[in-house]
């Protein structure tokens, strides 16, 4: 049996390393884990409004938090949705409120209902218009009543807007407080943030012989559903390139790639094949079309420099769509897409010489 933990360091503060300390001071209190976080004094902290999502709710309620003074600290403001303007094109603005929309049906999220009237013409309303979060941030409106609580808050279906560098330094006070060893010293922590150029294809080499670093070349990252690139026959990536999420879960986006996957395992199985290689040109007219739908989105023309655009510009990250449209795309796989490569045929069988010869025929 393994020795139970007795010492954890964090390196680096910061909201996410003092998030880390307060949350392990409070859980493993009782286990005298003797916590330490290591930071450098000689870079600043950058207080920035940052938003949060409704995992922070929960957070301060684990911690046993006063949510009144938390929001003080940190001058915080509630947060019911996220509204995403020029999402698909100039003009689109899309809501992604937080929480349950509408009330369940029959057991059921009120979602397959709405879908099926929507397919059906029947409901001209998007999804979030059945959502209270959303009519109350679109009112500019709080969850709850001064003093008074509501359904809402007590679901904790919200998140809050508030300065990471005040939320450090109050989660530094009750880390500390709770026993969080605070050691200060000169830090050097490199360890770089590459997603537009991933270090593991220089490793992975197609059927050519060539990584896939050089086959995507200075334009980045591409695969065909986030999955399949051409030329690298049976290479199947998860959370590959374009399969990036703004607004949702990137686990639903990898568990919609895995029936896709699945599905290519069962075409080689029922044709005998080998693998599958991906066409060239479907490859080409994907990207194309992913291309053309981010052009306009706020992650191309935001204006920034973000980590989400290679150097040259081009966005190999993001999904740009809806993601139960990302599903709808992955639920199958479409074999017409795809080179069938059969199995190498055997070398043909070389006779065994005679007896009493050598292997040239002449006598032994």
């Amino acid at each position: 049996m393994s020795e139970p933990v007795r010492s954890v360091l964090i390196v680096g503060g910061g909201s996410a390393g003092w998030i880390t300390a307060a949350y392990l001071a409070r859980m493993l209190r009782r286990q005298r884990v003797e916590i330490t976080l290591v930071e450098s004094p000689d870079i600043g902290t950058i207080g920035v409004g940052e938003a949060t999502i409704p995992s922070m709710v929960r957070f301060i309620r684990a911690l046993g938090l006063d949510e009144g003074e938390f929001m003080r600290r940190v001058a915080g403001s509630y947060k019911l949705a996220i509204r995403f303007t020029d999402w698909i094109e100039p003009g689109h603005t899309w809501w992604h409120p937080f929480g349950p929309v509408g009330q369940r049906v029959a057991g059921n999220d009120l979602f397959h209902y709405w879908f099926n009237r929507r397919e059906a013409g029947a409901d001209e309303a998007r999804y979030g218009d059945h959502s209270l979060q959303q009519h109350l941030a679109q009112a500019n409106k709080g969850p709850r009543p001064l003093n008074q609580t509501s359904p809402i808050i007590e679901s904790g279906a919200y998140a809050y807007h508030l300065d990471a560098g005040a939320l450090a330094q109050y989660l530094k006070e009750i880390a500390t407080g709770d026993g969080v060893k605070h050691e200060v010293d000169t830090l050097v922590f490199a360890t770089g943030f590459r997603i537009t150029d991933a270090p593991m294809a220089a490793r992975v080499r197609g059927a050519d012989g060539r990584t896939l670093a050089e086959a995507w070349g200075d334009t980045g990252p591409r695969a065909y559903l986030g999955t399949t690139v051409p030329g690298f026959p049976n290479l199947f990536l998860l959370s590959g390139p374009n399969t990036g999420i703004g607004h949702t879960s990137l686990v639903y986006m990898i568990e919609s790639q895995l029936p896709y996957v699945l599905g290519a395992v069962r075409h080689l199985e029922a044709t005998g094949a080998a693998a599958v290689d991906l066409r060239p040109e479907i490859a080409d007219r994907w990207d194309d079309e992913l291309q053309a739908k981010l052009a306009p989105s706020v992650w191309n023309s935001g204006g920034c420099s973000s980590w989400y655009l290679h150097e040259n510009g081009r966005n190999p990250t993001l999904w740009p769509d809806f993601t139960f449209r990302f599903r709808r795309l992955t639920r199958r796989f479409d074999a017409e897409h795809y080179r069938t490569l059969p199995f190498p045929a055997p070398p043909p069988a070389v006779a065994a010489p005679a007896l009493g010869t050598t292997s040239a025929g002449a006598p032994a």
